[in-house]
């Protein structure tokens, strides 16, 4: 009988054990301490994202000591694997979500972090994944809502000020980035303020993003229906302008697609008789004919809408 054989005969809890990996053991804690926060709904990346906070507070007058570098790391680490944990359950957001404080707070890290995370890495597409989450998440409603407003303002400067930084931008980036715009869009607590820095937003991603043919529709769709809930002049110019834009960048705009950005142009047209949203069409419907090469009807239809507005001014 050989060695193997009188292996088999030893109960289970005598048997020899490979030896501990206690990395792996220190995760698997780790792990299932995070899981269990989430699973009992509490916000457990806000909590941590409190105690980075605090930490950057506190070196931000003083130098950086290798201890506190280190305690920065490993705080950043949790708040990253909590966020992970939370977009597996849903319903343990609802806790984040309803306090706006914690938010404010997360939105703070996320800010910190995206300076530092480099363009494309699973980092950068975390924070915009989790950006793009609160854009549709946050209501502005209740006692909290001028808390809330200002941090869906916070992610409306966090998309902008990204874009003002970057180069050109991979096509995942430009697919959260026009999520996050069609979020706030859609969010009907988002103010004409918070939709005028999207529609900046909207310009940058059709010049600075490298659309692929999925995308260019989700952008024409966007660019073409403006909130009809907002009617301020700053909004319309800055979407106006966003069209003009998004004309002469994308090389690939069809006689369908230059229909879908006309149409968008009549609508913001339809909504006001400022000089400034005019003056805005007017420069849309140039790089449209000038950019769009249109044919036909559609060709008369601009030329047409261009003249009245001349016109008009």
């Amino acid at each position: 009988m050989n060695s193997s054989d009188n292996l088999d005969k030893i109960p289970s809890h005598q048997a020899p054990q490979p030896p501990e990996d206690k990395s792996t053991s220190r995760q698997s804690i780790v792990q299932g301490g995070a899981r269990r926060t989430v699973e009992r709904g509490i916000a457990g990346p806000a909590k941590a994202a409190e105690r980075l906070a605090s930490g950057l507070r506190a070196v931000q007058f003083q130098p950086l000591s290798k201890r506190v570098a280190e305690q920065r790391v490993q705080a950043w680490g949790e708040v990253q694997q909590c966020i992970s944990l939370l977009f597996e359950n849903a319903n343990a957001w609802s806790a984040l979500e309803k306090s706006p404080k914690h938010v404010e707070k997360l939105l703070h890290v996320l800010a910190e972090r995206l300076a530092l995370a480099p363009a494309g890495s699973q980092e950068y597409h975390l924070i915009l994944r989790t950006l793009c989450f609160l854009a549709k998440a946050l209501q502005a409603e209740g006692a909290d809502a001028r808390l809330q407003l200002n941090n869906l303002k916070t992610i409306t400067h966090l998309l902008a000020s990204l874009l003002k930084t970057a180069n050109k931008l991979s096509d995942q980036t430009a697919d959260f980035l026009l999520q996050a715009v069609a979020h706030i869009y859609e969010n009907k607590t988002a103010n004409a303020e918070i939709c005028t820095l999207a529609a900046g937003v909207l310009g940058s991603i059709a010049d600075r993003c490298e659309l692929s043919d999925k995308h260019v529709p989700m952008m024409l769709q966007v660019l073409s229906n403006p909130p009809s809930r907002t009617r301020e002049a700053s909004f319309l110019t800055a979407q106006a302008n966003a069209i003009a834009v998004a004309v002469a960048a994308l090389e690939r705009l069809d006689e369908q697609g230059l229909t879908i950005l006309f149409q968008g142009i009549q609508r913001i047209h339809s909504r006001t008789r400022d000089a400034e949203v005019r003056e805005a069409c007017l420069e849309a419907l140039g790089a449209m004919l000038e950019f769009g090469a249109p044919k036909g009807k559609l060709e008369a239809d601009i030329d047409a809408l261009y003249k009245r507005i001349d016109e008009l001014l």
